[in-house]
């Protein structure tokens, strides 16, 4: 009997380390220069799945002040990804992450 359980867990530990090879790469972020500021895209697998050129939820095309600000809202939207959110953004969230939009009036 002690043989068959070792015996199946080691079959199990080669179907499972089979199948590693599968799972799905996780997500990356590419903060991106454009006109006066900054955007983000999200990547899976060399795939573009989220290119966001301007600041969402804003009613103007703005891009991000700073490359940090831009990589903030970006780890946001990975993270409600991830946890199987919707990825929309709102502006208490940008305001949480303090966003800088003083920049905004200098353009």
């Amino acid at each position: 009997m002690k043989k068959i359980v070792i015996f199946t867990v080691f079959i199990g530990c080669i179907i499972f380390c089979t199948n590693c090879t599968d799972l799905p790469k996780p997500l990356t972020v590419t903060v991106f220069k454009i006109e006066n500021g900054f955007g983000y895209s999200i990547n899976r697998n060399d795939k573009i799945l989220i290119k966001q050129a301007y600041i969402p939820t804003l009613q103007e095309n703005k891009t991000f002040c700073t490359r940090s600000d831009a990589q903030k809202t970006a780890d946001l939207v990975v993270d409600k990804l991830l946890n199987k959110k919707s990825p929309a953004i709102t502006i208490n969230e940008l305001e949480m992450l303090q966003i800088d939009f003083k920049c905004l009036d200098l353009r």
